[in-house]
């Protein structure tokens, strides 16, 4: 039996308020424009059900980084500035 979720799903990234490609990359001296919204709290560290956790990752601080240097971070590679010292965004941000 296929179950279907009943109602609007909850985004887990600002790409619902903003395309992340609107920004530039928030790595300092980056010239790019940014592709992609990156968490700087993992979404998997996230506690509670699928709701709160879904909830939790969109409101919470994202910042806007090219496919390079995400691709970095999400391998591990990135050693540059301190992602929470970072400029972020979070929902209220776009209000």
């Amino acid at each position: 039996m296929l179950v279907r979720p009943r109602g609007v799903p909850i985004p887990t990234t600002l790409a619902a308020v903003v395309s992340a490609s609107e920004l530039h990359c928030s790595i300092p001296n980056c010239p790019n424009q940014a592709a992609e919204w990156h968490h700087v709290k993992h979404r998997s560290k996230f506690k509670g059900d699928l709701r709160n956790r879904s909830i939790n990752a969109y409101i919470s601080k994202q910042v806007p980084v090219c496919k390079q240097h995400h691709n970095l971070i999400s391998n591990g590679k990135y050693d540059g500035p301190s992602l929470r010292k970072l400029k972020g965004y979070t929902p209220d941000s776009f209000e």
